[in-house]
């Protein structure tokens, strides 16, 4: 997509004692009036995903996750595992049925999500239209102990709770 030119990478993950992850992950965020972009870069020799159905519980694999809330407060949240799964909700109810495109390649020591979600969906004209918007970028990370989940997030906050979402800014580019 041309609107990845001039992204930037997105970094500054910290787990919830507010630590270094010992995991990589590359985020990048851009808009282009009428979409929301948005791709990780998630290293990770052999992720163990085992969700394979929408709106299954990705949670529990090693996953990205992508929010936005809108200017009404409200907000909609996506999880994506390296097999390309998806959930998608509107707040926290899966009734949300995302109508954007998806792309996952895995390769040998990673996986590239990218994911484009159309603001219309969110009953926004574009992206620009109603005042701020806010994001949320999280990484979550299976280890070998199925009871051990580990994640961290780029603003020490929660997928679930708007307010702690970072403000989205761009350069009139879409950077």
């Amino acid at each position: 997509e041309p609107v990845w030119r001039n992204a930037k990478a997105v970094e500054g993950l910290k787990t919830g004692k507010g630590e270094k992850p010992d995991f990589v992950t590359n985020f990048r965020v851009a808009e282009d009036g009428d979409n929301w972009y948005f791709a990780a870069e998630a290293f990770a020799d052999a992720p163990r995903c085992k969700v394979t159905n929408r709106d299954g519980f990705l949670w529990e694999d090693d996953c990205v996750e992508f929010a936005v809330t809108t200017p009404k407060g409200d907000y909609y949240h996506f999880i994506v595992n390296a097999n390309g799964a998806l959930y998608d909700a509107y707040g926290m109810g899966v009734g949300f049925d995302y109508k954007g495109e998806l792309k996952v390649v895995r390769t040998a020591d990673r996986y590239v999500v990218e994911l484009r979600a159309p603001v219309k969906e969110m009953e926004f004209d574009t992206v620009g239209a109603g005042g701020d918007w806010g994001v949320f970028l999280a990484r979550g990370f299976q280890t070998d102990d199925p009871k051990s989940h580990r994640s961290a997030n780029l603003f020490g906050g929660y997928a679930h709770n708007p307010l702690t979402y970072g403000k989205a800014v761009f350069a009139k580019d879409g950077r």
